[in-house]
């Protein structure tokens, strides 16, 4: 690929990318039409910069920075997105749907996940952005390095310390301690 991408190659190298733009939006905003409007606002100011992108290689990772940069952009300018968590609370989430047996326990279910969006958004960008690329993504280290221009070491180190931040406001939560005691998790 050359130095140069004219507009006509943007878009058809922007329609190659749609899909994998909107996955990634949509598991850090979880609602499809904001991911559709934050692709949509990826689109143009990824148009209207194109002359920023000195190495058409690097395509993909410039387009993708910034969709998610919008997508947190969202988020800071709107406490209240649907955000999902990371890491074992899908576990959590398909084992507390499981026992949905009363009103009481539906309250307790959406105050969990509302905490887990809170938390996920609470922690530093950079790690946020690892977590979901990969276990949302399912991303490996190098696809994540690549997708935000950083080292292998770099993303294990964020990858680390974002799981050990998430981990530790998980454990410091009131609604996750209620919700351990309705559910019954650890024997009680």
């Amino acid at each position: 690929m050359s130095n140069f991408m004219s507009k006509n190659e943007y878009i058809i190298a922007f329609q190659k990318l749609y899909n994998f733009i909107y996955k990634t939006i949509l598991y850090i905003i979880k609602d499809k039409d904001l991911a559709l409007d934050i692709c949509q606002e990826a689109f143009i100011r990824g148009y209207n910069k194109i002359h920023t992108l000195n190495n058409t290689a690097k395509f993909r990772t410039w387009i993708l920075k910034i969709a998610t940069n919008i997508a947190y952009e969202y988020i800071k300018r709107n406490k209240e997105i649907c955000v999902e968590d990371i890491n074992g609370i899908i576990q959590l989430e398909n084992e507390f749907y499981c026992k949905v047996n009363n009103v009481e326990q539906e309250v307790l279910n959406h105050e969990l996940e509302e905490e887990i969006k809170k938390i996920l958004i609470s922690l530093n960008s950079r790690y946020s952005t690892v977590l979901i690329y990969r276990f949302y993504c399912e991303m490996t280290y190098e696809e994540i390095a690549t997708e935000l221009g950083i080292d292998i070491n770099s993303v294990k180190v964020n990858l680390y310390r974002g799981k050990k931040q998430f981990k530790k406001r998980l454990q410091m939560n009131n609604t996750l301690k209620e919700y351990i005691r309705g559910v019954g998790i650890n024997g009680k």
